[in-house]
């Protein structure tokens, strides 16, 4: 610690470190940091052997004390005591020394009441009347402040203020960003839960209207009511795929909760067995090719659903005049990451939709049936499972779907 003829013999030594204090405090982002910077810089700067700062900041309290060695931020704050309210209420320094506190019996901070010293300084600081701060200064020695304490006193007080004040509103933002934050996920949870049991509550008569549709086609000769009753039919499997698919993207958190070997033999059958029927009315052949080592380790329903979902696009966009209609799914491993392609021969897609194509509702093309829910439930899934999908198309030659999903630790391929 310093004395007052060295303070009038070493400005620069005093400037220096009031500079390093300043950069200590300009980069702290909690309180505690800002303690430990008062205690390492500030006997320095005064005569100090213990501080006392209380601030006061619209309707927060903040209490930091330091020793020489060591800062401290004191917990549970109620108010200021009596002579530190008066202090701050005349606005003026008030210096006393310790037979004088002793005479006025006042109440002293208990910083002072653990270390005793000869002199105490008082300093109010005051910004604002919102926002205020009171500099308690106890030194061994009693020695006087001169004009240039006084003027230190006031640059650490308007800093310490505004970096406190700085602390506080971004705490205060914290917690109101975290609250609302909380409650939106509440929010997306009920309405995730609300989709999840309407589209299962809208899928049950569907289900029965189609059981009633095929016991009707049994039992009816008319061809003109066959005809009718097949267009009912649709209808009913376009609202009961739409439905399937809001289920889906309420619940895609839910579909990563375990994993399994993978067999793309399955993979394959699968897939045919979802699109044999339609494959073969719009006469669309689709190969299936894997060069990656299986068994694997992934997530069964994920990789279903991409493959069912680009797949569907590729085949709803075929024009039914076209001939070769062709789908070509390839699955192969490229180092840590399953790597799925899915192209097809179609008339690909204009190049000013393709920004566009995994919006939701976004139809390229109104003149072919499409939900638009198919490429954003791609694109969603991918992101749950922290994987890229990429697109490439030219119109009238085909569009390529490239997905690549990483493959979970420890699992990137067991032969």
């Amino acid at each position: 610690m310093l004395d007052h003829p060295s303070y009038e013999t070493s400005q620069r030594l005093r400037y220096e470190s009031f500079a390093n204090l300043s950069s200590r405090l300009s980069e702290a982002d909690r309180l505690e940091v800002v303690a430990q910077a008062l205690a390492d810089h500030l006997k320095y700067i005064v005569n100090v052997s213990v501080s006392r700062f209380l601030i006061l900041c619209e309707n927060q309290t903040v209490l930091i004390e330091t020793d020489l060695a060591k800062g401290y931020v004191v917990k549970d704050v109620s108010e200021p005591l009596s002579f530190e309210r008066q202090v701050l209420e005349m606005g003026i320094p008030v210096l006393m020394t310790q037979s004088e506190m002793h005479a006025l019996s006042i109440p002293l901070p208990s910083i002072l009441s653990r270390h005793p010293v000869a002199n105490m300084c008082a300093f109010p600081v005051i910004a604002r009347p919102n926002q205020r701060l009171l500099l308690t200064i106890g030194t061994k020695e009693p020695l006087p402040y001169r004009r240039a304490d006084y003027r230190f006193f006031q640059l650490i007080g308007q800093f310490l203020l505004n970096k406190v004040s700085e602390i506080m509103l971004r705490q205060r933002l914290e917690s109101i960003v975290q609250r609302r934050t909380q409650a939106l996920e509440q929010s997306n949870n009920e309405l995730n839960t609300l989709f999840y049991r309407l589209s299962h509550n809208f899928r049950s008569p569907l289900t029965s209207l189609l059981g009633l549709f095929r016991l009707i086609s049994d039992t009816l000769t008319t061809p003109g009511h066959a005809e009718l009753l097949q267009k009912c039919k649709d209808v009913v499997y376009g609202m009961d795929g739409m439905l399937n698919k809001l289920n889906i993207l309420s619940s895609l958190d839910m579909l990563l909760h375990h994993m399994e070997f993978i067999h793309f033999e399955r993979v394959e059958q699968t897939l045919r067995q979802h699109f044999g029927k339609e494959l073969e009315q719009r006469a669309v052949q689709l190969e299936f090719t894997v060069t990656a080592a299986e068994p694997l380790i992934f997530y069964p329903p994920p990789l279903e659903i991409i493959l069912n979902h680009t797949v569907e696009n590729a085949i709803s966009f075929f024009k039914a005049a076209q001939e070769n209609k062709r789908i070509r799914v390839t699955i192969a491993q490229k180092g840590d990451a399953l790597v799925l392609t899915i192209a097809d021969n179609g008339p690909g897609i204009r190049a000013d939709h393709l920004p566009y194509v995994f919006d939701p509702y976004f139809q390229g093309d109104k003149k072919e049936r499409s939900d638009g829910l198919g490429l954003y439930i791609v694109k969603k899934l991918v992101e749950v499972l922290h994987g890229q999908v990429e697109i490439d198309s030219q119109l009238g030659e085909g569009t390529t779907v490239e997905v690549s999903l990483p493959l979970p630790s420890g699992h990137a391929g067991l032969a």
